[in-house]
């Protein structure tokens, strides 16, 4: 058997030319793969003629797409330079730090990094006295006790872990630290900077020692009693439906009110007329001996109106003391008196004492 192939007819041209359109088609629409540092390149381009043009918030935009496809020193150096431009002076610090470290790393394979190093330095260091500087950390106020979940908040934003310790860039002005941790007390700082200036803060959380929990109190009503006042209720006692050890009863007699006040007045009273006799005593005695020198003829030196004068004083005084001393014993006397004499009515009065059981007592109504 004999296969010959035919050739094409004029209906089946169509489907062919389609086959090898389709074919050729993907060949013809594949294109080379996209070089990330070329876009690097041309955002890196076009950032430094906007900055060149005075405009840096836009070539920041530039840069920081050129950034983020590769991480160049130039781009960082020109990205700090558009920042202090716009008076972002501590995020131009940061910047300038990260661009000298890059081009540090760089320049041990290309050697036109160098000049990009020095340049970051030199520029970093010139800013240094137009911003301020503060190094943090944060202890426990007990020396045994470590910090676990730390968290450390400068003006409101979270301060990473890794900071602690290190210069921090900030604008001069006011500004806030917070610091929270577990089993501590939080703590706050203000602080006000000046240009220039290096601040070392270290806040110290105050230990929350842990407290021993409270004994439960539990307090029984029964519901017949629920409905009443307070005032209405009292205590009865019934006997045990079996054999218990007899209950302990504690009488609390009433005592009547006054008494701190009686037991006062009392004291004040003997204490007045204790001291009212000893001064007595004393200008007495005195009195008596200006009298007597005064009687055998003041002897020489002795001036007669001045003795006199003190032994009139002396007398005065004693007799005052006398006075008061006798007052005091009357006042004290009196208020013991008094507070005997109420003590037993009130104690006739008052009826039976207030009787708690320690066992086998019921509230009821």
């Amino acid at each position: 058997m004999t296969l010959r192939l035919l050739p094409p007819t004029v209906s089946s041209r169509p489907v062919v030319l389609l086959l090898l359109l389709s074919l050729l088609t993907p060949a013809a629409s594949a294109s080379p793969p996209v070089d990330p540092a070329a876009l690097a390149q041309a955002r890196f381009d076009r950032g430094k003629i906007l900055q060149a043009k005075g405009l840096h918030a836009a070539a920041l935009d530039e840069l920081g797409a050129s950034l983020a496809l590769f991480d160049s020193p130039n781009a960082r150096l020109l990205l700090a330079r558009s920042l202090v431009a716009l008076g972002r002076l501590d995020e131009g610090y940061v910047e300038l730090g990260r661009a000298e470290r890059v081009a540090a790393d760089l320049a041990t394979r290309a050697r036109r990094y160098a000049s990009t190093q020095a340049a970051a330095a030199q520029e970093r260091r010139e800013l240094e006295p137009r911003i301020a500087r503060v190094r943090l950390d944060v202890r426990s106020s007990s020396a045994g006790v470590a910090l676990t979940a730390v968290e450390l908040r400068l003006d409101g934003h979270v301060v990473p872990a890794g900071a602690l310790g290190l210069e921090v860039p900030l604008m001069p002005g006011a500004h806030r630290v917070e610091a929270r941790a577990e089993r501590h007390d939080d703590a706050r700082l203000e602080l006000a900077l000046a240009a220039g200036e290096l601040h070392v803060v270290s806040l110290v959380l105050p230990y929350a020692a842990p407290s021993a929990p409270s004994p439960a109190v539990v307090a029984v009503v029964p519901p017949e009693a629920a409905s009443h006042e307070p005032s209405h209720a009292h205590l009865t006692w019934r006997p045990p439906t079996r054999e218990l050890t007899p209950p302990v009863v504690v009488a609390a007699p009433i005592e009547p009110s006054g008494t701190n006040a009686a037991t006062y007045l009392i004291a004040g009273g003997l204490t007045t007329a204790g001291l009212g006799a000893a001064t007595f005593a004393v200008f007495g005695l005195l009195a008596r001996d200006t009298h007597a020198t005064l009687a055998a003829g003041c002897p020489e030196g002795c001036s007669v109106s001045e003795s006199a004068q003190d032994g009139r004083a002396q007398q005065t005084v004693a007799n005052v003391a006398l006075a008061v001393g006798i007052t005091g014993l009357v006042v004290g006397g009196g208020v013991w008196l008094w507070s005997t004499l109420m003590g037993e009515d009130a104690a006739q009065a008052s009826g039976p004492s207030r009787v708690a059981t320690a066992t086998g007592a019921e509230l009821r109504p």
